[in-house]
């Protein structure tokens, strides 16, 4: 998927062309420098003291939820707004290329990079696991394992994957997407397209210090990414071939992985991301058919209408709960925590979906990426859920 934040494309002619962006690069050495210090860094802190490293990060992680939750919720819901006022406002029909120029990939492709690019085994995972949590501990007080825990165990799934943290993955996808082809900057780091916020080209620490900190953030995201489903794949391994699921295992699973995603970035968007995300766009509607037919048809049509007007009659109350008399945890062990990680990906998604987006207009970006992204998600969750919570029923 394109670079790093500290990979600088310099061939602005191969960068906006149609080829793929793996042309001529430059090492932003300051950024990568810095950059692996502190992973190695930590990363050896936590491997040669686990349990202190693992105690220090969680009382890190509490004190962080105790104390800004409230600010990651507002941020969270403010990313929506905004690219809502861009897309109806003066600036949507603002198109990211010439005015006659037609979009570089199809719609179907288009969705399929974004949707494969920035949803992958956590969705899988948490579309089946997710709702059995909500069904134990369900929000606002609820009884367990009621009528009414059973229907919120289908709506928080789609709150904590929909228009929210499609928002938030859209966000800067628009900044950097304008840079690229309507002001033609060869550049793929977010400190370029914050260039009207931090004027002071002298102050060079500044913009080095936030493409580190965007670098940061990807890196965690990732690794919570890994750390859901390496566990859950190695797993599913484990139980189908009567193997011990082991550290071994896992180590397999992640070279796997390495291989699959290292190739098809290889290849380039046209000939490798772009072909297996297709592939994996039908591969989900024959997914999504097969759950449908296989039933019961009419209790999925039944739950589907019955959440989505769930949803939509408590967004708000969802998006700004904060629980702060009875204090249960719920806020901050799913939507606070959800957010932060969203927030955290939200770098790497926002370039890769401004380098898919040649040819389309703000509106069109705005409205594709939070309407198709948040429709996939729904599906696929809807799915692994109504499986689930059947077998709990």
């Amino acid at each position: 998927m394109c670079y790093p934040v500290f990979l600088i494309p310099i061939d602005g002619r191969n960068l906006l062309s149609s080829e793929q962006c793996e042309s001529s690069i430059k090492l932003d050495t300051p950024v990568f420098a810095i950059s692996v210090i502190l992973v190695f860094v930590s990363s050896g802190l936590m491997g040669f003291f686990p349990e202190a490293g693992a105690q220090h990060s969680l009382s890190a992680m509490n004190f962080i939820l105790r104390h800004a939750g409230w600010l990651y919720l507002i941020a969270g819901i403010l990313p929506l707004l905004f690219c809502g006022w861009l897309a109806f406002g003066r600036y949507g029909d603002i198109k990211f290329g010439a005015a006659d120029e037609k979009p570089e990939y199809s719609t179907l492709s288009w969705v399929g990079l974004m949707f494969t690019g920035s949803m992958g085994a956590s969705l899988i995972a948490w579309g089946f696991a997710e709702p059995i949590f909500y069904l134990q501990t369900p929000p606002f007080g609820i009884e367990p394992y009621t009528s009414e825990a059973f229907e919120w165990a289908h709506v928080y799934p789609i709150f904590h994957w929909g228009i929210a943290p499609w928002a938030i993955y859209c966000l800067p996808a628009i900044p950097v997407a304008y840079m690229l082809y309507v002001r033609k900057v060869p550049s793929l780091k977010i400190s370029d397209s914050c260039e009207a916020a931090m004027p002071d080209k002298k102050n060079r620490l500044a913009w080095i210090l936030l493409d580190v900190f965007v670098v940061i953030g990807i890196v965690g995201g990732v690794a919570t990414s890994i750390g859901f489903g390496v566990p859950l794949v190695s797993s599913l391994l484990s139980e189908l071939f009567n193997i011990e699921d082991n550290i071994l295992l896992q180590l397999v699973v992640i070279a796997l992985w390495t291989a699959i995603f290292g190739t098809s970035s290889y290849l380039g968007l046209k000939r490798g991301i772009k072909v297996l995300s297709d592939f994996n766009v039908w591969l989900f509607f024959i997914l999504m058919a097969i759950v449908l037919l296989a039933g019961p048809t009419l209790y999925l049509l039944n739950i589907t209408v019955n959440t989505v007007g769930l949803w939509l009659n408590n967004f708000i109350r969802m998006s700004f709960w904060t629980d702060p008399i009875q204090q249960g945890g719920f806020p901050e062990a799913w939507t606070i925590f959800y957010w932060a990680w969203w927030i955290a990906y939200a770098p790497m998604m926002g370039l890769f979906f401004a380098r898919i987006s040649r040819g389309r207009t703000i509106k069109q970006v705005v409205l594709g990426v939070i309407g198709f992204g948040c429709l996939g998600t729904f599906l696929f969750k809807f799915g692994g859920r109504l499986r689930t919570l059947s077998r709990r029923c």
